[in-house]
């Protein structure tokens, strides 16, 4: 049995979501590759997987307070005089 990333949720044995690493027989993983839903792991695409799920994360929060932070200044003072 070989290990294989998890690009796209799906449902196996059990719920599958991306980014998990999943074990399964090369025969039964071949169409699961075919569709795009999960990926051979090796030493260079595991470590760019990782950097992308993190540089994912860190753009997330950075988007997120972007957003808080400019919306009260988008806002009118609530007093008619906007």
């Amino acid at each position: 049995m070989k290990k294989y990333r998890v690009l796209e949720q799906h449902f196996g044995d059990r719920q599958y979501w991306a980014g998990e690493t999943r074990e399964l027989h090369e025969l039964d993983a071949a169409a699961l590759i075919e569709a795009g839903l999960i990926a051979e792991i090796d030493g260079e695409a595991e470590a760019a997987a990782k950097a992308a799920q993190e540089a994912e994360k860190a753009q997330g929060g950075d988007l997120l307070d972007k957003a808080e932070a400019g919306a009260p200044q988008n806002k009118g003072t609530g007093d008619g005089n906007a």
